[in-house]
């Protein structure tokens, strides 16, 4: 049950993640949902992506500590990278290195926001 609860969203992120980088740049949806190739949905998604993963290290594993953000910052770009290496192979899209640093960027506000909220619990 708790995989279920701590990792299934982090899984289902990551897969909505891999579904859109898998479609052309020219299909309907993309177009409709614009912020998906913007850099503002980038940061979200990444940002996201990285809460989600802190959440599930952090409690399959909560004697870790700090090594979890460690883990769940190493995953989320990690998989920031191979997004944009697997975008490579989909036809008119592209690998873009600003993509990536947006995608870390995100990474990096979402420890920014448990640090914040972390000093205001302690």
């Amino acid at each position: 049950m708790k995989f279920l609860k701590f990792w299934l969203p982090l899984i289902i992120w990551s897969g909505l993640i891999f579904y859109a980088s898998s479609m052309p740049a020219d299909t309907p949806i993309l177009r409709w949902l614009d912020i998906l190739s913007s850099y503002a949905g980038h940061f979200f998604e990444f940002m996201v992506l990285a809460l989600l993963s802190f959440r599930a290290f952090n409690n399959s594993f909560p004697k870790w500590g700090v090594r979890n953000v460690f883990y769940a910052g190493s995953f989320s770009i990690l998989f920031a990278v191979s997004d944009e290496i697997h975008q490579a192979f989909v036809p008119t899209r592209f690998c873009s290195g600003s993509d990536i640093l947006v995608d870390v960027l995100g990474v990096g506000f979402a420890f920014f926001l448990l640090r914040l909220r972390h000093r205001r619990y302690t």
